[in-house]
């Protein structure tokens, strides 16, 4: 549980990176 917890959260994490960079690359384009 904890595990699948700490690999959920993280992947979260991820999605939340790839979101923003895509922004900052809409802008700048």
């Amino acid at each position: 549980f904890i595990i699948y917890n700490k690999l959920y959260f993280r992947n979260k994490g991820i999605e939340r990176i790839n979101f923003e960079y895509k922004l900052q690359y809409n802008i700048f384009i």
